[in-house]
């Protein structure tokens, strides 16, 4: 019986030692991880080197198609500047022009409803990082428009669009999925 304890005490103290050595390990890893994800300067965007690579390419078919959007303004969410990989809010003043060439260059289908996860994720990261000037106002209950991935849940450029011409402002949301 005595040595079915100290078996036991044994089993107990190597495992919690085995505990303690993974913590130890494994913290500089978490520490890292945490602190990545805490690194974007979110904020305007002010040099277009700073946008991502397809946000700098619909400005630039915007402009060669004589379409004026200023001003243009993007506005970091996550991840760093230049990066494709980052989620951005642009954001500029309300056309039916601008919201049929984005519509058009994007292939915006408006939301049906097939959607609200992706969208309610859209709404959380705006309503805790952006400002309020950057995006429509919940209560409006606008129309939004999405692009084919988020319609199908494929991998690439996800784009949201709502209009709001009572504001005078477009906001188009940002983000590539991989």
């Amino acid at each position: 019986m005595r040595n079915q304890q100290a078996n036991s005490w044994l089993v107990v103290s190597v495992g919690l030692a085995v505990l303690v050595l993974l913590a130890i390990v494994s913290a500089p890893f978490a520490w890292h991880f945490y602190a990545w994800r805490d690194t974007t300067p979110r904020g305007p965007l002010p040099t277009r080197q700073d946008w991502p690579e397809p946000i700098r390419d619909l400005h630039s078919k915007m402009t060669e198609a004589g379409i004026s959007a200023e001003p243009f303004e993007v506005y970091l969410v996550y991840g760093q500047p230049g990066s494709t990989l980052s989620t951005v809010i642009c954001r500029m003043p309300h056309s039916v022009e601008v919201v049929d060439f984005l519509k058009k260059s994007i292939g915006m289908l408006p939301e049906d409803g097939k959607n609200p996860r992706y969208l309610e994720s859209v709404g959380r990261e705006v309503a805790a990082y952006v400002p309020a000037e950057w995006w429509i106002d919940p209560q409006d209950e606008l129309p939004a428009f999405v692009s084919k991935n988020v319609i199908e849940g494929g991998e690439g450029d996800m784009y949201v669009l709502v209009a709001d011409a009572k504001r005078n402002r477009i906001s188009l949301h940002y983000y590539f999925n991989f």
